[in-house]
């Protein structure tokens, strides 16, 4: 992400380095000014936690600021694994993080669901071995998912209990 926001002549180690320690300077500082989850996020997963239903989080993101960010906004969920981007890491939609996730998890692919909020999280999950979800309070539009390969789509967060029951 910082790598593509610095312009192409200025791409160098150096200078990465320093506008990414200055991202996180001032992400730390305004990390909670307008991020929040989605509405019905945390009852959902509350509800699943209830359920004794294994939860972990797959994402781009860098895996430091991914912790971050589950401790902040959901402290009260039990994730079982969460991983971000790591070095050495490839990305979404290369499924080696989801299946490393699986293995932690100790159980198979077709016992997951995949909910994503574009059609780079379809193709992850699509490439896992898993069935994709998507969701539409996210990024794309249904049609988007649906084009993707998304097995079902869902548009509120409580949609998720009546896929599993």
């Amino acid at each position: 992400m910082i790598t593509q926001a610095i312009p192409e002549e200025k791409r160098n180690i150096e200078h990465i380095e320093e506008v990414l320690e200055y991202y996180l300077e001032v992400y730390e500082n305004l990390k909670t000014e307008k991020t929040r989850p989605y509405k019905g996020i945390t009852d959902l997963l509350e509800s699943l936690t209830e359920k004794n239903i294994d939860l972990a989080v797959v994402t781009n993101k860098n895996d430091f600021l991914a912790q971050k960010c589950i401790k902040n906004f959901l402290p009260q969920i039990n994730f079982k694994f969460v991983l971000g981007q790591k070095e050495g890491f490839p990305t979404k939609p290369d499924p080696y993080m989801v299946h490393k996730t699986i293995e932690i998890m100790g159980a198979k692919a077709k016992n997951y669901l995949f909910l994503g909020d574009t059609p780079v999280d379809i193709q992850t999950a699509l490439n896992a071995g898993i069935k994709p979800v998507g969701v539409t309070w996210g990024f794309r539009s249904e049609k988007e998912l649906y084009d993707a390969g998304a097995w079902k789509i869902i548009n509120r967060p409580e949609e998720l209990i009546n896929l599993l029951d």
